[in-house]
């Protein structure tokens, strides 16, 4: 690893090491955004599980008008790829 610029076109760059990373593990700001970035990914996954999981679980029981309710669902994921077809035929 070397120091270098993108603005200055020195050929003679210098070796640095582990030196950037030791100053990362020193800086406090880094594990902050390491806590925030935790933190959003543990919540935004669990927030996309529930929200993906609960429509599942009741679709899967048997209820009146089953199919039409399955057929409101697929239409939008069905959309696109029946446009892409008929813009791009083979």
């Amino acid at each position: 690893m070397t120091a270098w610029s993108l603005t200055c076109l020195d050929l003679g760059q210098t070796f640095i090491g582990l030196d950037n990373c030791g100053k990362l593990l020193a800086d406090e700001r880094f594990y902050s955004s390491l806590g925030i970035t935790a933190t959003f990914t543990i919540a935004t996954t669990s927030i996309q599980t529930v929200l993906g999981v609960s429509p599942a679980l009741l679709l899967n029981r048997n209820i009146r008008g089953e199919g039409l309710v399955r057929t409101l669902l697929l239409i939008p994921r069905l959309t696109a790829p029946f446009i892409s077809g008929f813009n791009f035929p083979s």
